[in-house]
């Protein structure tokens, strides 16, 4: 998939390029928001195209990864040190500050509205990593001063919130947010998606009822979500293979043997999950339904995107009957083998945009037994 540039043509009209609808943003209290996006290129254009329609607002947003050298806080003492020639993954979204801001509770909306090139806002989840709101990042991409911290539904599950264009350098994908009035039909605005992008793509149109963040990828879990679970590591790139700083394999990573699956190397967290899983499909009967397995931890980026951080270096995805589900591919897992890994705390690769019904990763708790 190719990597989306951070800049639109200079053909793009006005509005276009400010990523934008034609019209100013109205009040949004009475409005559904939703999120539009997909794997593959989502034109430009888009925001601009749906913003014509009466009802509806639209603007685009990027997203991207940025590296994090080191930082300090207001003291000038360092809160961060990877080992030297590593960097922290942060996953990043890129705004226009005034036609976001109306997507957000009132009270962050001047916050938003006041930042500039080289400041950030920190979502509560980084905040929860880092312990500092105010800090000056000095990524591979520059310096950022960040300016305090909203909340993770604020910055829609991102680690960090920025002023688009986004920093030379750093590979983004755009999504569009969309506010319409109730008595606009959803179905319009995806006929109208479908006229901008052509029916090849992997179209996801999704509501602020349906997910808890209007982001890009809405069904896995936040990146800061996934760190604070598994452990957050700073790494070098290869390609789309990932050198992790020494110490946090053996930290985190362990191989043991479970059932059904056998052999199987992941983060460490990921086994009671996994273990109790396979075991409740012996006890049923359903054992049958796992056939293979393909790994768990593998140190590397998602192939085809700029620089997004695959769940398996956390060691905390598992890819089940990879043969038969390949990647891109309708699924075939049996029905009761993707329930039980769901109550489990499993997310399911096979509803995504574009499939992958091989892949399990850790979304949340397990659930309560016999829910």
């Amino acid at each position: 998939m190719p990597a989306l540039a951070g800049a639109v043509g200079v053909d793009a009209t006005p509005a276009v390029r400010a990523g934008v609808s034609a019209r100013p943003i109205a009040a949004m209290a009475d409005s559904v928001h939703l999120v539009a996006w997909t794997p593959d290129r989502l034109p430009a254009r888009t925001a601009a195209v749906l913003g014509r329609m009466r009802g509806v607002d639209a603007t685009t947003v990027l997203t991207g990864t940025q590296w994090l050298r080191f930082s300090r806080d207001r003291s000038g003492d360092v809160v961060d040190r990877p080992p030297a020639g590593y960097a922290i993954p942060l996953d990043v979204v890129y705004v226009h500050p005034h036609a976001y801001a109306p997507f957000v509770a009132a009270r962050y909306r001047a916050r938003i509205r006041s930042l500039g090139p080289r400041q950030a806002l920190m979502s509560r989840g980084e905040w929860r990593l880092r312990r500092h709101a105010h800090l000056w990042l000095h990524t591979s991409e520059g310096t950022v001063h960040t300016l305090g911290r909203i909340s993770n539904r604020a910055a829609e599950g991102y680690e960090l919130l920025r002023v688009t264009p986004p920093p030379a350098g750093v590979g983004t994908l755009r999504a569009v947010l969309i506010a319409k009035r109730p008595w606009v039909e959803r179905s319009r605005i995806w006929h109208r998606l479908v006229r901008v992008n052509g029916t090849g793509l992997h179209l996801t149109l999704a509501s602020e009822h349906q997910t808890r963040f209007l982001r890009y990828a809405n069904r896995v879990v936040p990146q800061y979500a996934i760190k604070r679970r598994f452990g957050e590591f700073a790494a070098r790139r290869s390609g789309d293979r990932l050198e992790l700083q020494p110490g946090w394999a053996e930290r985190h990573i362990d191989t043991r043997r479970l059932p059904l699956l056998g052999t199987l190397t992941c983060n460490v967290r990921m086994f009671h999950p996994l273990r109790e899983a396979m075991r409740e499909l012996i006890r049923g009967g359903w054992g049958g339904s796992v056939h293979s397995q393909s790994g768990c931890y593998n140190p590397s980026l998602i192939a085809g995107t700029p620089g997004r951080v695959s769940r398996h270096a956390f060691g905390a995805a598992v890819d089940i009957n990879a043969p038969e589900n390949c990647y891109g591919c309708p699924p075939h897992q049996s029905r009761r083998l993707v329930r039980v890994m769901r109550r489990w705390g499993f997310g399911w690769g096979g509803t995504w945009a574009l499939p992958d019904p091989m892949h399990f990763e850790w979304k949340h708790r397990p659930r309560a037994p016999g829910t």
